[in-house]
């Protein structure tokens, strides 16, 4: 599995660059919301993400044999997350759109600065999560990619989370009563 870091975003990108980069550079935020996409390895993997045009990013975090790896644990757990949201968005993109709009914006730390991640965390206790535009776009743009086939490797990992440490799941995955993986499942069903 691929980690994504900050610094490589910015070399990247330094188009996004902003006044608190060298800050960021040197010190990670971490996870600064509720959301899928509110933490350092998922934004920087989204952030990849969308200058792809097919699923390779998402195929490597859902690769169902990372659970045979004695070293998978906590650490992948940011990027399966949000790459099973993406999966869920590609097969109901106006369903994720609607979910985009009724949570706080995402915030783009290299624009926004630190400020508005303060602001972010007291307002999302009780909110559906972040989605960041360029990932709803990204959803928008290439909803004609059969995403289908995922869920089935998504389920497996996450029952395979579910099984290891129930506490570990539910202190995880299920947010706001929201089961990631009783939503994969239902895709599955449908």
């Amino acid at each position: 599995m691929r980690w994504y870091g900050l610094g490589r975003v910015l070399r990247e990108r330094p188009n996004v660059a902003h006044a608190n980069a060298a800050i960021l550079e040197t010190a990670r935020i971490g996870t600064w919301g509720p959301g899928p996409f509110d933490n350092d390895a998922a934004t920087d993997w989204y952030l990849e993400l969308i200058e792809t045009s097919d699923l390779s990013l998402i195929e490597e975090v859902l690769d169902s044999h990372i659970i045979e790896d004695k070293l998978f644990g906590f650490p992948d757990m940011d990027l399966i997350e949000a790459a099973c949201e993406v999966v869920l968005g590609l097969l109901a993109p106006d369903a994720f759109e609607r979910r985009s709009s009724a949570g706080p914006k995402h915030v783009d730390l290299l624009v926004g600065g630190l400020g508005p991640i303060r602001d972010l965390q007291e307002r999302s206790s009780s909110v559906n999560f972040s989605i960041p535009r360029e990932q709803v776009d990204w959803v928008n743009q290439h909803r004609d990619l059969d995403a289908r086939p995922l869920l089935v490797s998504a389920n497996v990992i996450l029952n395979h989370v579910k099984g290891s440490s129930e506490a570990f799941y539910d202190g995880y995955f299920r947010k706001e009563g929201a089961d990631l993986n009783g939503r994969v499942g239902k895709a599955i069903q449908a």
